[in-house]
């Protein structure tokens, strides 16, 4: 899901695609056969401004680098064709990549800009910090990171997943 506070945004468009030759298709097989995964996205009008952000939630496959790749290839088609060209975009997710993978530098080839949240954020669901962040926020030149962190710490005494939160806050550049 993609939360947005309904105050200070306006939602205009949404909806989603899989990692597979028919991404529009819901639950459609990625192309090694693996489960499916997916994109969902959001069109939003800042009611301050007036401008509009994409914002995008990902999560790449964990077990197979084709889908990974073709599943990247298949985000920046979707984002350089997006509606409102203009926009700011975020892309946020699980890339099942470090910052240095063919995925993530693929986004800054489109011109994305990695928030620099360092540190692990995969941790096997026991606090086992063993390599880099494979969490990643992006977004385009029209924002730009304030700051960004991965919150590596546990909620209540528990590990509430597998993986610790990657937050960023985002300053607007429209």
């Amino acid at each position: 899901p993609i939360l947005y506070r309904a105050a200070r945004f306006r939602l205009h468009d949404q909806g989603f695609f899989f990692f597979s030759e028919t991404p529009d298709q819901i639950y459609s097989e990625p192309w090694s056969g693996r489960w499916p995964a997916f994109t969902t996205w959001v069109l939003l009008e800042d009611l301050a401004s007036g401008a509009f952000i994409h914002v995008y939630n990902i999560h790449l496959d964990a077990f197979s680098r084709i889908n990974r790749v073709r599943g990247s290839d298949l985000i920046r088609e979707r984002i350089s064709s997006r509606d409102h060209p203009e926009s700011a975009v975020l892309l946020a997710g699980d890339f099942n990549g470090l910052k240095s993978s063919v995925m993530v530098r693929r986004m800054a080839e489109a011109g994305l800009i990695r928030a620099p949240a360092d540190g692990a954020s995969f941790h096997f669901g026991r606090g086992l910090h063993l390599y880099g962040a494979i969490d990643h926020i992006l977004h385009n030149d029209r924002l730009q990171t304030v700051r960004a962190e991965v919150l590596q710490k546990k909620w209540n005494g528990e590990w509430v997943s597998d993986h610790h939160p990657v937050t960023a806050v985002l300053r607007p550049r429209y």
